[in-house]
């Protein structure tokens, strides 16, 4: 395929999905409500879903470009395209956080400090970090799977879990933790099989690993189950990845569905634009709005009103975006 293919409708749609619940768990929900409506199982699966998608479609960016080393990904003309499309729309929403911590009072150490501990303010600060690094070491999952696609996966999970073991055993900081890539390898690698393997993946290879770790996710979230190796966030953990990955499979599906054109280009707007919805979101829970809305009007209109404000302003923020480096990469090619 060229680079003007179809895109893959199931790719968009669960962007969209996952965006929505990324907003929705930001949302100051407490525990007892998240429990009472099985989040664990539903919306903290978002980034999960994230990641899986992440590593399909750059597989499939990988494949479509016909890119065979990891000197061709890393090559000026398809690296610098990715981290333009990640690097400077981050940089204005985290300038437009700095802006507002300064008018709260604070001053420019503790808001360095802050950045450096956290990756930025606002919920999801975390997940532009991660993404930079996925985007570094991709092509070196890939290398190794590629090699040999057994031993390369015995490589990844030994790797998960040889991190997790240092992390527990050197009581590294959850701040820390909460910045490094390798806490979601194992997801990234799920994507990149998912991509390779897709006509060859039946249910009856998924459903039973999907199912164990359904059950890790029940005993850890209302059996009082500890896990000694998955510090933190062990309901997103190694043992959880199968779950999600399920729903990813089986959503694949959706593409063979006829779904109403409107709804249908909807979804495919909020699905490209996801990735500015969260810089957004991340921008807007840092300042006072939803819990004031909260307040106000309750839990449930708030979460509503939370949707509405992160998707248009993100769409808007994302086609802006598009037409600012249309707009330069005309100038540079009529220069």
């Amino acid at each position: 395929m060229d680079g003007n293919r179809k895109r893959i409708f199931f790719i968009d749609f669960i962007k969209a999905l996952s965006i929505i619940m990324v907003i929705i768990t930001h949302s100051n929900i407490t525990g007892i409500i998240r429990n009472k409506y099985l989040f664990q199982f539903t919306i903290d699966m978002a980034v999960p879903f994230f990641i899986i998608i992440t590593g399909y479609t750059y597989t499939m960016s990988l494949e479509n470009k016909k890119i065979n080393s990891t000197k061709e990904w890393f090559r000026f003309e398809n690296f610098s395209h990715k981290l333009i499309r990640l690097v400077p729309a981050f940089v204005f929403a985290l300038l437009i956080e700095i802006i507002y911590a300064i008018h709260l009072g604070y001053d420019l150490k503790r808001i360095a400090v802050d950045i450096i501990k956290t990756g930025a303010y606002g919920q999801g600060g975390y997940y532009f970090w991660i993404l930079l690094q996925i985007l570094i070491v991709f092509p070196f999952m890939i290398n190794l799977l590629k090699k040999d696609y057994i031993s390369g996966t015995i490589t990844i999970i030994s790797i998960h879990l040889l991190s997790e073991l240092l992390i527990h055993h050197f009581n590294v900081n959850i701040l820390i933790y909460r910045l490094l890539f390798v806490r979601y390898i194992i997801f990234i690698w799920l994507g990149i099989t998912l991509f390779y393997y897709k006509d060859k993946i039946k249910l009856r290879h998924v459903w039973l690993p999907a199912f164990w770790s359904f059950l890790f996710i029940y005993s850890i979230s209302f059996l009082g189950y500890q896990v000694r190796l998955f510090t933190y966030w062990t309901g997103t953990s190694l043992p959880t990845a199968f779950y999600p990955f399920l729903f990813i499979f089986l959503l694949q599906k959706i593409d063979n569905l006829k779904i109403n054109k409107k709804v249908e280009n909807i979804i495919v707007i909020i699905g490209r634009a996801s990735y500015h919805v969260y810089l957004v979101q991340m921008v807007y829970y840092f300042s006072p709005i939803s819990n004031t809305l909260i307040t106000k009007i309750g839990l449930l209109k708030a979460i509503s009103i939370n949707i509405i404000i992160c998707i248009v302003i993100g769409v808007m923020y994302y086609a802006l975006e598009n037409i600012i480096l249309y707009r330069i990469k005309n100038i540079r090619y009529s220069n």
